[in-house]
């Protein structure tokens, strides 16, 4: 019997968070979110059509895990909040950002891993 194996692409997390900077122009650190991630992996799928539906706010997160929308995100000064502050509550979620630069062409649609190392 023959496995199908699935291929994956891997990113560092630093060169994620580059592209994500020099893409949007604002300071990023995915490491940073959902309650500071651990080193390790993370999976996500690039998809172009995954639409972000939350509302936009400027109204900074209660938890270090919510994150706000890639519209909020963008409309928000980074200068306007303490450091970490930005990176640890006022982030937009990894897959809704790799769907706008798969729209864009600057990521390919498919299954990625998140190397995450300091």
């Amino acid at each position: 019997m023959s496995k199908i194996f699935k291929s994956v692409q891997m990113i560092d997390v630093g060169d994620f968070d580059g592209l994500v900077e020099e893409t949007y122009g604002r300071p990023y650190n995915f490491q940073q979110q959902c309650g500071c991630q651990d080193r390790g992996t993370r999976n996500i799928d690039v998809d172009p059509k995954y639409i972000d539906e939350r509302p936009v706010s400027d109204k900074v997160p209660d938890n270090d895990y919510e994150g706000v929308s890639l519209a909020s995100w963008l409309a928000m000064d980074p200068n306007g909040l303490k450091s970490h502050t930005w990176q640890r509550k006022f982030f937009p979620n990894i897959e809704m950002l790799a769907a706008d630069m798969c729209r864009k062409g600057l990521l390919p649609a498919g299954s990625y891993i998140i190397k995450i190392d300091w």
